[in-house]
């Protein structure tokens, strides 16, 4: 083998290793291409769920807001409820005693006679 094909062989081996490297690199980027487009995807999801998250703790803050006033209405009806109860026994105790002045008016008035 003399000196011209040796240059050659060596210059088609360097344009096989250049070939074979580009095509490496076209492969490493279409690879690279792929996983942006799983990451952007992931991305997209975890927005989502951002989103999604953020609804329902609007909605539990919602629920709270109205358990807390369900809770003050309950109260109120309770208080009420007491004063009620309250003013029903006043109510009673004062029957009872129009009661024994009735009777005590009809014992009284019985001891009259007519003319």
């Amino acid at each position: 083998m003399n000196k011209g094909e040796g240059a050659y062989s060596q210059v088609e081996k360097g344009t096989n290793l250049i070939s074979n490297t580009g095509e490496s690199l076209e492969s490493i980027t279409s690879e690279i291409n792929k996983m942006v487009s799983r990451i952007e995807k992931v991305t997209s999801s975890l927005v989502n769920i951002k989103t999604s998250n953020e609804q329902i703790s609007s909605s539990i803050q919602q629920v709270a807001s109205i358990a807390e006033e369900t809770s003050a209405g309950i109260e109120e009806t309770a208080a009420a409820t007491e004063i009620q109860n309250v003013l029903m026994e006043g109510i009673s105790k004062s029957t009872e005693s129009l009661s024994l002045l009735a009777e005590n008016l009809i014992g009284t008035v019985s001891k009259f006679k007519l003319i």
